[in-house]
């Protein structure tokens, strides 16, 4: 089986890094891979491994894999398997050209079972369509044994801390501040940290601000617990996992990751999650821990009124995800209240069960699936 697979693991980002996961998987299954990249943001320093595969010929090749977004496939005959691998996170695609670009492939590999019947709807009455499969995208258990600085806030050491990566996604970051701010007060161990590649201080200051005055728990907002703000971050890899070392409980009630990178890395490094009940967050933990576990957080769709990179998904016909305040906050109380009554128990717990979910996306593992369902 020889493979050509082409994606973004030039870029520096999430999406670079799920794709080199992908690629070192089907390597270490022994897939006779060749990569070719697409560059769209910053560019990562490769090793030698993807520069060795980069050079490989991409003559006879038997399968071509695209693990780009929608409007980047391709039709192609010379292959004689075209798979697209596709992790957008969407509710409806039906209304978009993305279905007609998808029907030139002849599988889609989706990262969740809830994308995938989201898929199923958008081509339903559609005569020529790819076979859909639910493939999970692999993911380095590694990660946390690699060599990660320390980073030390003083106003919260001995504090529990609750923290965020936040893109550009307001919604989230209100959502967030919020319930954090609803439930606990400044007499309390417990700290949030907000980290941003995209927004600066100002930004989420201003949120933070107006907030807190809607709250209008505290008069004057000083009262508030003290936010920490680290904005203006480089969105690189390492950064997080900086952040991911630093924190004790991860929340992430973002509108529905595809795959939810930041949410394993949290796993890896030993942090609890507080995470949406929707696309990978959905399969990640309760498949791992074969259990329904109480920090996935349900909510409602409600439809989108504004555009996104693409200017055809998540527009008015598409929907967005919005989590219900009350579990979060309930959420957030019994984590906390389950490091106060025992910190060395909880951490040891929260350890247990990152370990229990990551190795079953590591490489070997998703790489063998992948494998099986390229010889099918």
């Amino acid at each position: 089986m020889k493979v050509l697979y082409i994606g973004y693991y030039k870029e520096d980002s999430d999406w670079g890094e799920i794709t080199r996961n992908n690629i070192l998987a089907l390597d270490k299954a022994g897939v006779d891979v060749a990569c070719q990249g697409i560059s769209m943001g910053k560019s990562k320093q490769l090793d030698a491994k993807f520069k060795s595969l980069e050079s490989k010929s991409l003559e006879d090749r038997d399968v071509c894999i695209q693990h780009v977004f929608p409007e980047h496939i391709v039709g192609t005959s010379k292959f004689k398997k075209n798979v697209g691998i596709l992790g957008t996170n969407f509710v409806q695609l039906g209304h978009t050209s993305a279905v007609e670009k998808m029907s030139l492939l002849d599988e889609i590999w989706l990262p969740n079972t809830q994308n995938l019947e989201f898929l199923k709807n958008a081509f339903a009455g559609i005569e020529k369509k790819p076979e859909l499969k639910c493939v999970p995208f692999a993911f380095d258990a590694k990660k946390a044994q690699q060599q990660t600085r320390d980073i030390t806030v003083p106003q919260n050491v001995g504090k529990f801390k609750f923290y965020a990566i936040i893109g550009s996604d307001i919604n989230q970051l209100r959502h967030i501040l919020t319930c954090f701010h609803s439930e606990f007060d400044e007499s309390e161990k417990v700290c949030l940290t907000l980290v941003s590649n995209a927004l600066t201080q100002q930004q989420i200051d201003s949120v933070a601000i107006d907030v807190k005055s809607q709250l209008g728990l505290n008069k004057d907002i000083s009262r508030y617990c003290k936010d920490t703000i680290v904005a203006d971050v480089s969105d690189t890899m390492d950064n997080f996992n900086t952040v991911h070392k630093y924190g004790d409980c991860f929340i992430s009630l973002d509108a529905g990751n595809a795959w939810p990178i930041h949410v394993l890395d949290a796993y890896a490094f030993g942090s609890s999650v507080i995470a949406s009940d929707i696309g990978g967050n959905k399969d990640v933990v309760t498949t791992s821990l074969k259990r329904t576990s109480q920090n996935l957080i349900s909510g409602a769709f409600q439809c989108y009124t504004q555009k996104n990179r693409s200017g055809e998904t998540n527009l008015g016909k598409d929907f967005y995800f919005v989590p219900c305040h009350k579990q979060v906050t309930s959420a957030m109380r019994t984590a906390y209240s389950s490091w106060l009554d025992n910190p060395v128990r909880y951490e040891q717990s929260s350890q247990k069960d990152g370990l229990s979910i990551i190795k079953d996306f590591d490489f070997e593992q998703v790489g063998n699936t992948m494998k099986e369902e390229l010889d099918a």
